[in-house]
């Protein structure tokens, strides 16, 4: 159940340029020591992949130095994919300034006299490979790569052809005169605005590479096809490659170009906008950044990771506070994709022994200006211990630190024990890690072991239990005499967006369905099942002042709210109305690592436990109708009043009704009662402002049918009847309005 919830590098380095970066917006690691501007890293990036450019030596970049008329050339070159071609051309003396001795002779005799000559000498036969390049020369160039000619650019040189390179979008983000001194990450800016031109026949430039596919997501540079050998991985699935994808294009949308055996070759990210953001606070709709802006996101918009694919809807609650966002936007502002930033699987390790300084530095790889969070929490390594796992993710360099574990009977592994993919404890099984392969391998089944889980529940590394336990803790959403399955409230599969589910036979007699539990496996086959009674954190929850009694909460804190033996739900700390929750409403509170309360069920506190709108009662049969499909016809001998709004609440397995509630109201509200505020809609009823639900039904008594929307109850009739569950001050909503 779910909670609310290309071909080898061609050339060899020479004096061109090169470098690797993150999107803008996020952190990153870059090929070379003096590139730190992300849209110049990420340019870069593209044309490294393919030869284009490389670096100046000394792990640098030099981008503010300026380019030969020679190095041009060559970069010309290679971007016309003609690379290979450059050794037939060395045996020619075509330049009298340009020897056989002289690094660059191939390149400028085959840009000179090859299929497609794009560039001319000085005059007197010399070519002066060694002049620093101009703006209108390499502008002049790279329209000649794209099919243009002197009768295109119309006036005389170089007005003409810097007029046309405007007008087609080669020179988009430069604004240059035609005499100066191209530098380096200008050149890289200009061929990027190359890659993603389109010939003067309208074809793409990018097919003089290979085939090219459209839209594609960049979702792992770092995949292994089935055969063992190196890939990367899009939305449109695996494709191999020899070439370097750096981590800086990692998360974004483009064209993916493939060779003739179907290798990626090159990928060129789009023009389109893209923002990376840092993730406060978020929901199955929208998304809040750390720096306090809100995002919409619907939840049809598709959604990526490096390991899965699926929408929003599917896989926010797989994302925490701290984590790094790409959105991908339509020319109309709207949200068209969302690639959720994670740590591959090579960079995972367990701390073994007691921690040191820097216990990650395996898998940070010598980073050091990274950012730590543990259980989703700000921290740093003083907070780290032993068992402990960290996942670093180089793209947005942070690292992810979890002290997540689960304990029970070793059941099963697959395909075998000793080079285990997965592993099954308490009737769930875990995805197997390589780190912790070894580790599984010196268990016996039957065997009672640890889990050392990883953020998104996979197995980073196993201990045994005597060494260290987990607690999970859950709700028991299914009971029989035979099985029990407990819906555990704080681990999260990362690829299929799911709460995790245990099950096994029940070591109780009696039907602890809907309690809320903690679990072990003692023996194959079974759950030893332990009811959590009373709360060991004393006080009220203060909602503005956010803590419990004097117990400060986690940032990241997951909040849940249930109704009697319901199933829980999700709640977001903005979504309480009441300023404070009385400690009678808080059922389970756990701190974290840092003293904080990262875990909260409270008892029937806000109402959203229900599903709202008119309840109907017939031959022992409830039904509740909205406009979202309803509820039942269910069983039941509640009793209710027939054709009256209301709310009702099932059981944790669905099967029965845990709660029935009625709703006081409040008769001629006029439409103009109604505002917006902070995405929120509110109504002023006796002078009192009222929150209405973001899930509130909209009846038509007339029509005894639904609106959709709030908005059309509203245009509809100028006075409506509002129907609430509780009284504002104990967070009161609107759950069903309806116009008369």
């Amino acid at each position: 159940m779910r909670f609310r919830r290309i071909a080898a590098a061609l050339l060899a380095a020479v004096l061109t340029l090169g470098c690797t970066a993150l999107p803008a917006s996020a952190a990153g690691v870059s090929r070379f020591s003096d590139v730190s501007d992300p849209q110049l890293a990420r340019e870069v990036d593209q044309l490294y992949t393919v030869g284009i450019i490389n670096g100046v030596g000394g792990n640098r970049f030099d981008p503010k130095g300026t380019l030969t008329r020679a190095q041009f050339c060559k970069m010309a070159v290679v971007a016309m994919n003609k690379g290979d071609s450059e050794p037939q051309y060395r045996s020619r003396t075509i330049f009298t300034d340009v020897t056989a001795s002289h690094w660059a002779r191939g390149y400028i005799n085959y840009a000179a006299t090859g299929e497609t000559p794009i560039i001319s000498g000085i005059g007197n036969g010399r070519f002066d490979p060694n002049a620093t390049l101009t703006y209108a020369q390499a502008v002049t160039i790279l329209l000649r790569l794209l099919g243009y000619t002197d009768e295109d650019a119309g006036m005389l040189w170089p007005n003409g052809y810097l007029a046309l390179a405007a007008d087609i979008g080669l020179t988009d983000g430069l604004n240059l005169g035609a005499s100066s001194k191209l530098t380096r990450a200008q050149a890289a800016h200009l061929f990027c605005n190359l890659l993603a031109a389109n010939r003067k026949d309208g074809t793409s430039y990018l097919t003089c590479f290979g085939s090219v596919q459209e839209n594609l997501v960049l979702m792992n540079n770092h995949a292994t096809y089935g055969d063992g050998s190196r890939a990367i991985e899009t939305s449109a699935g695996l494709c191999k490659t020899e070439q370097d994808f750096a981590d800086s294009l990692v998360g974004l949308r483009g064209k993916l170009v493939t060779d003739s055996d179907g290798n990626a070759v090159l990928f060129v990210p789009n023009s389109g906008r893209s923002t990376t953001i840092t993730v406060d606070e978020l929901d199955a709709t929208w998304v809040r950044d750390t720096n306090g802006k809100r995002h919409t996101i619907p939840g049809a918009t598709p959604a990526y990771t490096n390991r899965s694919s699926g929408t929003w809807a599917s896989m926010w609650i797989t994302v925490r506070q701290g984590m790094q966002l790409t959105i991908y936007w339509t020319d109309s502002s709207d949200a068209s994709g969302v690639y959720i930033h994670s740590a591959d699987a090579d960079s995972v390790m367990v701390v073994r022994n007691e921690p040191g300084k820097d216990p990650f530095s395996r898998i940070t790889g010598g980073d050091r200006d990274y950012q730590v969070y543990k259980n989703s929490v700000p921290a740093t390594l003083d907070d780290v211990r032993r068992y402990d796992v960290g996942s670093y993710d180089r793209t947005t360099k942070t690292l992810r630190v979890s002290d997540m574990r689960i304990s029970g009977y070793y059941e099963s592994a697959s395909p075998n024990r000793t080079a285990a993919e997965s592993v099954t404890i308490l009737g769930h099984k875990f995805e197997v890690l390589e780190s912790a392969q070894a580790d599984l391998a010196s268990f016996d089944l039957g065997d009672q072991i640890t889990l050392l889980l990883t953020e998104d529940c996979r197995v980073a590394g196993v201990v045994s239990a005597t060494t260290v336990r987990g607690q999970a803790v859950g709700v028991v959403t299914g009971w029989s005499a035979s099985k029990a399955e407990v819906t555990l409230l704080d681990m999260v599969d990362g690829k299929t967006g799911e709460y995790l589910v245990v099950s096994g036979k029940p070591g109780s007699k009696a039907n602890l369905l809907g309690e809320l539990v903690s679990v072990s496996g003692p023996e194959r086959g079974s759950l030893s099942i332990n009811v959590l009674a009373g709360n060991s954190i004393s006080g009220d929850l203060n909602v503005a002042e956010r803590r419990l009694g004097s117990t400060p909460l986690s940032p990241a804190v997951r909040i849940f709210d249930r109704v009697g033996k319901s199933a829980v739900h999700q709640e977001l700390l903005s979504d309480l109305s009441q300023a404070v929750i009385a400690s009678s409403r808080v059922r389970y509170a756990r701190k974290n690592f840092a003293g904080q309360i990262d875990v909260l069920v409270l008892n029937d506190a806000t109402g959203d436990g229900y599903t709202y709108g008119m309840i109907y009662s017939e031959d022992d049969t409830i039904i509740l109708k909205n406009g979202k499909g309803g509820l039942g016809p269910i069983e039941s001998s509640y009793l209710v009043s027939s054709g009256k709004p209301g709310g009702i609440a099932l059981t944790a397995d669905g099967s029965g009704i845990a709660s029935v509630t009625k709703l006081p109201y409040e008769e001629k509200v006029d439409r103009t009662a109604f505002y917006e505020e902070d995405d929120h809609w509110y109504v002023t009823i006796r002078g009192e402002a009222v929150r209405v639900s973001d899930e509130v039904a909209c009846y038509n008594r007339v029509t005894d049918g639904w609106f959709e929307t709030l908005d059309e109850a509203r245009a509809y009739s100028a006075n409506l009847t509002v129907f609430y569950d509780r009284a504002p001050d104990q967070g009161g909503k609107i759950r069903v309005v309806r116009a008369d």
